[in-house]
């Protein structure tokens, strides 16, 4: 059963964004460093970057004692700023343009759906291994 009431665990919090930059950051130079050409990068970001958060998500959803499906959520946001504040700082004051933050508000967007979605899936994985006998 699923509370409504509980307390943010900041605990998830710290270690879903340090799975977000292992995962997606870490990913992302990995392939960059790997990758003689830029075709197809960009898909294989985004597809990562939605991965990333369901898959994260769903990690601290499932091995989190009690009810954690915002706290994906919050460290899915925290993660999306701190890449939007070390792509501004890489790139300078001319970087922010209007489709700069189209793609940042979309990133934001999206991060947080999925690390709540994930958040959801895991506790919902949780709970049923709980029902199932043993």
């Amino acid at each position: 059963m699923i509370e409504t009431k509980h307390k943010t665990e900041w605990f998830w919090v710290f270690y879903g964004f340090l799975f977000y930059v292992v995962f997606h950051f870490g990913t992302m130079i990995v392939i960059a460093l790997l990758s003689r050409s830029t075709d197809g990068f960009t898909w294989i970001s985004y597809l990562l970057f939605i991965a990333g958060f369901l898959v994260v998500g769903s990690f601290i959803g499932y091995n989190s004692r009690g009810v954690t499906i915002r706290e994906p959520a919050i460290s899915a946001g925290l993660y999306v700023v701190v890449l939007f504040l070390f792509f501004f700082s890489r790139r300078g004051v001319e970087s922010l343009t209007h489709s700069f933050f189209l793609e940042f508000s979309a990133m934001l967007g999206i991060g947080l759906l999925c690390g709540f979605a994930g958040g959801y899936v895991g506790e919902k994985l949780q709970e049923w291994k709980q029902k199932s006998p043993a």
